[in-house]
């Protein structure tokens, strides 16, 4: 055994600096440092590795990370230092304590040299310590007390020399050399291994089957392989490093999880300091502190000294045979019942080992890797929990049978105790304390699931409608069945076939499973597909498909949809374009093998998918195949499709129309607890086309048993009229009650009736009927089926749904007592013929006609429109358009083109839904724009914005002329197959049915047509001659013979989607007919200017130039009466600043203000042809400042680069030279980066007094700014040597340089001075009023209210508690021009600026301390406007709530009727909230008035506070006296219009809902 080769002596190195290796983590025992290093070597090293074991001076031990040795030898000074006599050095800091090192598993070289021994003696020679370890290892007992061996088969082994004289002998025979017939010789491998016992401690540490699974001291008679622990605890356990956190400690004891799974957790009774014992296998053994620590001195057990037992963990690996049906995925992570029981019954023996008065706790690892933390409470729950014997109370039974959901489980848990997520998870996302409102995958966005279905096809259906144009992208989602049988799906979310057959848009299991809602069953997928216009004309060229074929293939069930069907056995369901939806659900036939064999996989496509793909088979072909191998269905009528039904094999496209006829299974809405719901959504889902005059009809059913009510879809009223209302149109008969195979337990419960919106003349009643309500003989067909009714039946009528044109929902119930329409009693002139005759007449009007119809039953308005604009019932004095309130206006702009322009600034920045409205000409010739609202169709017509009854109830604005139409278009992909170019172009231009509808108008009533772009353009249209571009068109068609003499857009419109007609043509025809005009430029549509010939991207074409000169008038800023004002608004105008742009403050004759809106600088020098076109200002204004608006500064700028706060100074320079006039220098605002607005005006001559070489007064040129003062500045900056504080100060002495809206930089209003320094303290509002008296005003508007609502826009957003804002209407007293003040903020502790804004020239007050304000000329107050601060106190009762919502009567005299006695003329007030509502008065003037806002609203009365008027009584009293309006509704004021004695309810009321947008062409 001795002549194993390799084995030489340990000696250490000459000496040397050997270098420390990096030391592992802090242990408490040097068998758990050693336990790391062994764990760090790797299993079955082909070398030897060394470690050594030190301990720190705090008592802990760390061992250094094993470095490699030689085959078979390591030598420990290569990592110990040794000193001149050879001997150890102990690291600094540090003390030496062990070493360890392992063998190279040389078992074939051992069993070469020992042929004898059997694998056990080989593995226990080659796993002990040699010879030659045995002599360094006493040898150095004095500087190692401990040598560590780790065996190449896991063991773990250590060795403490005594010192005994028996080991001394021994030691010197090894040392020998081991000489032969020596009496302390040993021989063989046991006897050395039992001596080794014999002459000190040896212990096993990681043990293995070798040393039968033992640990602890080696007895002296050990056999190989015998248990040698007699079942006393003699020794500490294994323990992890010492961590911060029992998290940690847990974590690092299950690092590497297997069998052993559960241990304790200890914790120092001084410090944040967690151990865990390394793991045993799972079972209340292992949370026994018996079975882990030796008794003590006491018999007590014993703990690492100063810990403390801290809990016990685990980690949960719960057997799938016990999962619950349902939930598993929580189940499988989280604690069962038993592990419960098992923990709490633990807790008995453990606590005593606690600390003093610490619970103790449950950590649990789970399947998933979070860490869950149970702290023990005693309570009467837990106790339950863990009675002896039981699985948790029974609660393992009740799971496993599905009584008792682990959700619910987990609940009964957080009751028991306290429960934490020390680590999360996807399923445990929150970390800290569970509550009982605890959420499973709380960071997911769980898909959002539709309301219940009646039918999975239903559910689909409403999918479909979701999905909408939205072609651009693709969406899938799921169909789930509930246990009640109602179908439900997700909201549509984007994805693909690949999305959802992985289950992304769920969280997954830790087997990577999708986790559905709970009692969801998946019953089928869906996905959608693209426009056809994703397609590029070139595929159908390689392919040699027709455009049908293209249709086809993206309607169609893809290969790769086809394949992962037939892969999963799910039914699929397919959204397309153009009411494509069908269904395939696979067979399991040899057919269907057969396809999908055909098909193969995506990276080896099988013969079919090849054949598709180079177009040698056609989709109808693969259709075909598809129907052969499943069930493949049609939800939905399409010229594409045909009528819907099951596909056949032998199906082929139609080549006609279908014919609507009585489907095979009627679609269904939604199911709604009320019939109102019901027909809600049936109203909300009517997106029909809306192209001519059709009337449709439907039902809505009930459940006989419950309150459960659907919309059936809708069915057309037949040329004759003859089906309206007949159920056999619907339903297949029966010949049982109810007599029509209506879904399971419904019935008929009402009708619905529907108009689609179209356009056509007013003139005669009965369009006005067929347009606001319904004509009398489809309502008469109703009230007929309701005196048809069985008793048995009902005794109630059948409710009438009606949804109008114009986009009212209404409901009409007849009296059992009305004589409407009945034949039987003619003499009540109320039969059909009477009416219709008399409408026809004049006789009886249309309102009145209605006003009937209330009268006979009861008539209620559930969704409003213009007309229908007031919910409830409708009673005798109804009349349309009773409720109307004035459209909101923007403000006045010089052109028509400003206010369209200002008007797409308005719409949301999201919106999903066209907006559009009207620009007006006012009197004097300037414009302003509806606010956007939303429209039911691009083509919209004028009185959705105003009704003809507008202008006779003063709502039309006073002397205005509707001059153009404007709406927005959502980007959208569009069934038109075209290339790039051209479909933008499609994408991007008006509308056919737009277009045509300006051609046909006479020539007096002709718009302009306005649209805002998806691509960020704005384009107009000015109507050109229908003949010029029928021509133009002709020449362009190859078939111009087959163009109709009667072109319309419809005709266009088939020309355009057949590709006939390229959309470029026909803008370019378009162009040459009319005056087509670039307001705001795109990449598509290039430069603003004046299209005569239209090209896509003609920006591409143009010379590269020094500067782009304007084509066009340039977009502009509305009218101010302060050039300030307009320089604010280009200041905060939404533009960006990669680039430095600027632009011109022009006045007019009149004293009017606009801004160009900023251009990019370029190379122009700022030339007024980069931004007018020719350099021309427009007709009637005057240069009077520029604007500079500066770039962010470059990326990696420094912090002291000018450009954060300034302009470089050769920009100043060119603004100089700009500003140069023969009259002095043009104001020059510069808006910087850091959202400062400065002002410089420059003086005319360099200041100071200088003298000519006569002795004379010389004026001589400013020299600040000069080109070669501003080179030496730039020189500077390029120097480093630029001071900025010197050149601002440079720039005051050189003018006026007042700071108009601060940053931090700029930190003090009002003119700068020689002592100006950065981040200066602000001036007092009191001096900022002295230095500038002239408040700030916003842009001219042609109505007060108008004006108001602009200042509350402007009011912060955010509202600070105790800040204010007080405000004002400025308007003159001949033109409608109104102008608002901008909101100036002050604190609820100081002074109102209410008396500043409001003092009149000759006022006592005034002096040069306290200046009256200055206003332009011409304009007076006309309404005071009060911000936020209600001035009501929480003294008094306010049972209302109104707070902060209205003013008090204190506060609404002093804006009215004191400032009257002041000698201004208030016509209104208005508040504007803090939720963003505006409300207005307008006071009376009457004693009654001025004696209720001079009312105490509280009195301190017998040592309490008394309310004498509430704020809620105030509101209903000032509503008696003068007219109190909520004009802005919001928080607390949901409902606009006049505030009468019901506001408490009104208030209360949701806002009516948007109009159903009809489908546009598109």
């Amino acid at each position: 055994m001795d002549d194993v080769p390799g084995r030489i002596d340990r000696a250490a190195n000459p000496p040397g600096k050997p270098k420390l290796p990096q030391v592992g983590p802090a242990f408490l025992t040097q068998e758990d440092a050693a336990y790391w290093a062994h764990r760090k070597i790797p299993l079955k090293p082909d070398r030897e590795y060394g470690s050594v074991i030190l301990q720190r001076p705090d008592g802990g031990f760390v061992a250094t990370v094993p470095i490699a040795g030689e085959v078979t030898r390591f030598d420990f000074g290569t990592v110990i230092e040794v000193d001149a006599k050879g001997s150890y050095v102990h690291p600094n800091g540090y003390k030496c304590v062990a070493n360890l090192h392992c063998h190279a598993a040389l078992h074939d070289k051992i069993r070469e040299h020992n042929p004898k021994w059997d694998e056990l003696l080989v593995r226990l020679f080659i796993s002990f310590f040699s010879d030659l370890d045995f002599v360094a290892d006493v040898a150095a007992r004095d500087f190692f007390p401990a040598a560590y061996l780790s065996g190449p088969d896991g063991t773990l082994l250590k060795y403490s020399p005594s010192g005994s004289s028996a080991e001394h002998s021994y030691y010197l025979w090894r040392r020998a050399g081991s000489p032969t017939g020596n009496p302390v010789g040993t021989y063989d491998v046991m006897s050395i291994i039992n001596k080794v016992a014999s002459v000190g401690e040896l212990k096993v540490i990681a043990s293995n089957a070798d040393w039968g699974n033992s640990v602890g001291r080696v007895p002296a008679d050990w056999k190989a392989g015998q248990s040698f622990s007699g079942g006393t605890v003699s020794d500490f356990p294994l323990m992890t490093r010492v961590c911060v956190s029992a998290e940690g400690a847990v974590r690092a004891a299950l690092k590497t999880v297997d069998a052993q799974t559960s241990g304790l957790v200890l914790k120092s009774l001084t410090e944040e300091k967690y151990v865990a014992t390394h793991p045993r296998p799972a079972g209340l053994a292992a949370w026994d502190p018996e079975n882990w620590f030796p008794p003590g001195s006491d018999g007590q057990l014993k703990l690492p000294k100063g810990y403390a037992l801290e809990g016990v963990y685990f980690a949960s690996r719960p057997r799938p045979e016990e999962f619950p049906p349902s939930q598993h995925w929580l189940y499988e992570n989280f604690f069962t019942p038993q592990e419960m029981a098992d923990a709490i019954a633990s807790r008995a023996k453990a606590e005593r080992l606690a600390a003093s008065g610490q619970p103790l706790s449950l950590y649990m690892q789970a399947k998933d890797d979070a860490l869950l933390k149970y702290t023990f409470s005693g309570s009467q729950v837990e106790t339950a929990l863990g009675v002896k014997g039981t699985d948790g109370a029974g609660l393992q039974a009740r799971l496993r049978s599905g009584s008792l959901r682990t959700r619910e489980f987990v609940s009964v848990v957080i009751l028991a105790g306290s429960l934490q997520v020390l680590r999360g998870s996807a399923l445990w996302a929150r970390l800290g304390p569970v509550d009982i409102d605890w959420t499973p995958f709380a960071n997911f966005s769980w898909p959002i699931l539709s309301r219940a279905f009646l039918t999975a096809d239903d559910a689909v259906r409403y999918a479909h409608e979701q999905i909408g144009q939205r072609r651009e992208h693709t969406y899938a989602g799921y169909v789930f069945q509930r246990e009640d049988k109602r179908f439900v799906v997700t909201e549509p979310l984007e994805g693909d076939i690949a999305v959802i057959s992985r289950g992304e848009l769920y969280p997954c299991d830790t087997k990577g499973n999708p986790v559905f809602p709970d009692d969801h069953a998946l019953y089928a997928r869906y996905v959608s597909h693209k426009a056809l216009s994703q397609l590029e004309p070139t595929d159908l060229l390689v392919r040699r498909w027709s455009r049908q074929d293209a249709a086809l293939s993206l309607q169609m069930v893809s290969v790769e949809e086809a394949r992962q069907v037939f892969l999963d056995n799910i039914p699929l369901y397919v959204s397309a374009a153009q009411n494509g939806l069908v269904m395939f659900v696979p067979d399991q036939t040899a057919m269907a093998q057969d396809l999908a064999r055909r098909l193969g996989t995506a990276k080896h496509p099988g013969a079919l998918a090849r054949s598709l793909a180079t177009g040698e088979t056609l989709p109808q072909a693969f259709i075909k195949e598809q129907a052969s191998a499943g069930r493949l269905t049609v939800l939905l009528n399409s010229e594409l499709w045909g009528e819907r039904g099951q596909i056949t094999p032998d199906w082929i496209s139609p080549a006609a129309p279908w014919a609507w006829k009585r489907p095979e299974q009627v679609a269904f809405g939604a199911v709604w607890a009320s019939a109102d719901e019901a027909a809600q959504e049936r109203y909300a889902r009517d997106t029909r086309l809306h192209d001519s005059e059709r009337a449709w009809f439907g039902f809505i059913l009930k459940h006989k048993d419950r309150e459960e009510y659907v919309a059936t879809e809708m069915f057309p009223v037949g040329e004759s009229r003859n089906n309206v209302f007949q159920l056999q149109s619907m339903f297949a008969r029966q010949l049982a009650p109810p007599w029509y195979q209506f879904p399971e337990g419904f019935d008929r419960h009402a009708f619905f009736y529907s108009r689609q919106r179209v356009k056509h003349s007013l003139s005669d009643p009965r369009s006005w009927l067929a347009q606001y309500f319904i004509p009398p003989e489809d309502i008469a067909i109703a009230t007929y089926y309701t005196q048809r009714r069985s008793v048995v039946e009902s005794n109630k009528g059948i409710p009438l749904y009606m949804s109008t044109q114009d986009g009212a929902l209404l409901k009409y119930e007849r009296s059992s007592s009305s004589r409407l329409f009945d034949a039987a009693a003619p003499n009540l002139d109320l039969t059909l013929e009477f009416i219709n005759r008399n409408l026809k007449q004049g006789k009886l009007l249309p309102e009145e006609f209605v006003r009937i119809v209330a009268g006979s039953g009861q008539l209620n308005v559930l969704r409003t429109s213009l007309c229908w604009n007031g919910a409830g019932r409708v009673d005798a004095d109804w009349r349309p358009w009773m409720n109307l309130e004035r459209r909101w206006l923007g403000p006045v702009f010089q052109s028509p083109g400003d206010a369209a322009v200002h008007a797409r600034s308005q719409i949301p920045a999201f919106a999903k839904k066209t907006h559009g409205g009207l620009i007006l000409k006012r009197p004097d010739g300037l414009y302003v724009a509806t606010v956007p609202i939303e429209v039911s169709r691009e083509d919209f017509d004028v009185t959705e914005i105003y009704p003809e009854s507008s202008k006779t109830t003063g709502l039309f604005p006073a002397g205005c002329q509707v001059m153009a139409r404007y709406r927005s278009r959502i980007g959208r992909g569009v069934s038109v197959l075209l290339s790039s170019v051209e479909k933008q172009a499609y994408l991007n231009m008006l509308s056919v049915d737009t277009l045509f509808t300006a051609l046909t108008q006479a020539s007096t009533d002709a718009l302009d047509e306005y649209l805002f772009n998806p691509d960020g353009s704005l384009v107009c249209y000015q109507c050109g001659v229908l003949d010029r571009v029928r021509a133009h068109i002709a020449s362009l068609l190859k078939d111009y013979k087959g163009l109709p003499a009667d072109l319309d857009a419809k005709a266009i419109k088939q020309f355009i989607r057949t590709g006939e007609l390229k959309p470029g043509d026909w803008i370019d025809s378009l162009a040459k007919a009319g005056n087509l005009r670039v307001i705001v430029g795109s990449q598509l549509w290039g430069a603003p200017r004046a299209v005569t010939h239209w090209t896509a991207f003609s920006a591409d074409s143009l010379a590269p130039t020094q500067y782009r000169k304007a084509l066009n008038a340039p977009v502009c800023s509305p009218l101010f009466i302060q050039a300030d004002a307009a320089a604010r608004y280009v200041h905060e105008a939404g533009l960006s600043r990669n680039n430095q742009t600027f632009g011109f403050i022009l006045r007019s004759a009149e004293g009017s203000f606009m801004a160009s809106v900023p251009v990019e600088v370029q190379r122009s020098s700022l030339a007024l042809d980069r931004v007018f076109q020719n350099g021309q200002l427009p007709a009637g204004f005057e240069l009077d400042s520029i604007c500079i608006r500066a770039a962010l500064p470059p990326l990696g700028s420094g912090l002291d680069d000018v450009r954060h706060v300034f302009v470089m100074p050769t920009d100043v320079q060119q603004a100089r030279a700009r500003a140069d006039a023969p009259h002095g220098y043009k104001p020059v605002y510069f808006s910087c980066a850091d959202g400062a607005l400065l002002k410089l005006t420059l003086h005319s001559y360099e200041p100071g007094t200088f003298f000519d070489r006569l002795g004379q007064i010389e004026l001589r040129p400013n020299s600040f700014a000069t080109p070669e003062q501003a080179a030496n500045d730039e020189r500077d900056i390029a120097s480093g040597t630029f001071n900025f504080t010197d050149y601002v100060r440079r720039m005051a002495r050189a003018g006026t340089l007042e700071v108009i809206e601060t940053s931090e930089h700029w930190s003090r209003h009002g003119v700068l001075g020689d002592d100006w320094q950065p981040r200066m303290s602000d001036v007092s509002s009191a001096d900022r009023w002295i230095g500038n008296h002239s408040p700030a005003l916003g842009p001219i508007f042609h109505h007060a209210d108008d004006a108001a609502r602009h200042a509350g826009t402007k009011a912060s957003h955010e509202p600070v508690l105790g800040i204010g804002y007080e405000g004002a209407i400025l308007g003159t007293s001949a033109a409608n021009r109104f102008v608002p003040l901008e909101p100036i903020a002050y604190s609820a502790n100081e002074d109102s600026p209410l008396s500043r804004i409001f003092r009149a020239p000759g006022d006592p007050a005034t002096n040069l301390r306290n200046p009256a304000p200055r206003y332009p000329a011409g304009y007076t107050f006309v309404a005071s406007h009060q911000f936020h601060l209600s001035g009501n106190t929480t003294l008094g009762g306010d049972a209302d709530e109104v707070h902060a919502n209205f003013a008090a009567p204190a506060l609404l005299y002093a804006h009215t009727h004191e400032l009257k006695k002041q000698g201004f003329a208030i016509l209104d007030y208005y508040y504007s909230s803090p939720g963003g509502v505006l409300l207005k008065y307008t006071p009376v003037y009457k004693d009654e008035e001025r004696d209720l806002l001079l009312t105490r609203t509280v009195a301190f009365e017998g040592g309490r506070w008394i309310s004498r008027l509430s704020p809620g009584e105030f509101i209903s009293r000032l509503s008696e006296l003068g007219e109190l309006r909520v004009l802005v509704a919001g928080y607390y004021w949901r409902q606009t219009g006049r505030i009468a004695n019901h506001w408490r309810t009104h208030r209360q009321q949701p806002p009516s809902a948007g109009l159903t947008r009809s489908h546009d062409e598109l």
